[in-house]
C-alpha cells in the first residue's frame, strides 16, 4: 500500500517506526483474532453482491504499514475504507500515546492524493460506547470518519442471529433460496476460512468469494450472472410430464408430481459435475420421471 520511504518523506522517521511496531505487533497476533476476523468476513459477505453482480475490484487487507490497519477494503482503486475495532467499551478519540484521532487525521493526510473518497472507521462492540463516540467525534477528523457498532459473539451464527443485515448477505450467497440456519453456517465458516488462510494483503474479494466456494461447492451459488442450460437438457426436462425445473442461483432444482419427489442437484450449472449430467441425461434422453430419476 505504502512503502517505509512513502510514510517517512510525509511524515518523519519517527512516525515510521512507529507505524512498523504496529505493524509487527498486529501482525503477530492477527491469527485467532476472531472478532477481527468475523468482521472481514461480515464485510466480505456484505460487498458480495457488488463483487459478483458488477464484477467490482475489491481488496482486503489487514495489518499493513498504516494507521488504521485492522482492516482496509480498496474499492475500485478510488475508495478506500480503514477499519479500527476495538472490542471493549471503554474507547476514547483522545487517550493514549497514540490516539485514535491523531491516527485518523494522519491516515486521512497519507491517503489524501492517491484515492478520490477515504474514510475512517472506529468499530466496537459496545452499543453505548458506539453512541458515546459517535456524539464526540473530533471537529478535525469528523468530515471523514464514522463509528459502527459491531457486537461480540462467542460464534458465527450467533452473530447472524444478531445482525439481519448479515443473514441477508450469506443467503444472497447461499446455493439456496431460503437456506436453514445450518446452510447458512456452511457459507458463513468457508467465507472464515478463505479469510484467515489468506495472506491478508491486498487479497481480491472475488478470489475470496471463489476459494469459499471451492470449499463448499454445494452450499455457495454460482457466480455466473446468466444462468443457462444445454437446449437439449431443457427440451428432455420440459417433455417429462408433472415434472417442474428451475435455476436458483445457478443450481437445478426440480420438483416431480407436486412435490411426490423433489431435489437440487448439489453443484452448479457452470462445473464439470454438472456437465457431465447434462451429458448423461442427454445420452439416455429420458422419457419418464421413472428414466430419469437414476440419471440424476
Amino acid at each position: 500500500m505504502y512503502t517505509p520511504e512513502e510514510i517517512q518523506h510525509r511524515f518523519d522517521a519517527v512516525t515510521l517506526k512507529y507505524l512498523q511496531n504496529k505493524n509487527r505487533g498486529g501482525s503477530s497476533g492477527q491469527k485467532g483474532t476472531r472478532y477481527e476476523d468475523y468482521f472481514a468476513v461480515y464485510k466480505l459477505a456484505q460487498l458480495a453482491r457488488r463483487i459478483i453482480a458488477f464484477d467490482s475490484n475489491v481488496q482486503f487487507s489487514s495489518q499493513l504499514l498504516a494507521f488504521v490497519d485492522d482492516l482496509i477494503i480498496e474499492i475500485n482503486a478510488a475508495q478506500i475504507q480503514h477499519y479500527q475495532l476495538k472490542n471493549s467499551a471503554n474507547v476514547s478519540w483522545t487517550s493514549g500515546k497514540h490516539p485514535i484521532q491523531k491516527d485518523f487525521a494522519n491516515q486521512q493526510k497519507l491517503n489524501h492524493n492517491r484515492y478520490p473518497r477515504s474514510h475512517m472507521f472506529l468499530v466496537v462492540s459496545d452499543q453505548a460506547c458506539a453512541t458515546r463516540l459517535v456524539a464526540n467525534i473530533p471537529s478535525d477528523i469528523q468530515p471523514f470518519s464514522r463509528v459502527s457498532y459491531f457486537p461480540y459473539a462467542p460464534d458465527i451464527m450467533a452473530l447472524v442471529e444478531q445482525l439481519p443485515g448479515f443473514k441477508h448477505a450469506l443467503t444472497y450467497l447461499s446455493a439456496f433460496e431460503n437456506p436453514e440456519p445450518d446452510k447458512l453456517d456452511y457459507v458463513a465458516k468457508a467465507l472464515i476460512g478463505a479469510w484467515v488462510t489468506s495472506n491478508f494483503t491486498n487479497v481480491s474479494g472475488k478470489e475470496l468469494l471463489l476459494t469459499a466456494q471451492r470449499q463448499t461447492p454445494q452450499y455457495i451459488r454460482s457466480f455466473e450472472t446468466t444462468f443457462e442450460i444445454d437446449p437439449q437438457l431443457e427440451k428432455i426436462l420440459s417433455s417429462i410430464e408433472d415434472l417442474h425445473y428451475n435455476l436458483a442461483k445457478g443450481f437445478l432444482h426440480w420438483d416431480y408430481a407436486d412435490g411426490l419427489q423433489y431435489g437440487v442437484q448439489p453443484y452448479s450449472i457452470e462445473t464439470e459435475p454438472f456437465r457431465r449430467l447434462q451429458e448423461r441425461i442427454i445420452h439416455h434422453n429420458p422419457r419418464t420421471f421413472e428414466e430419469l430419476e437414476p440419471l440424476l
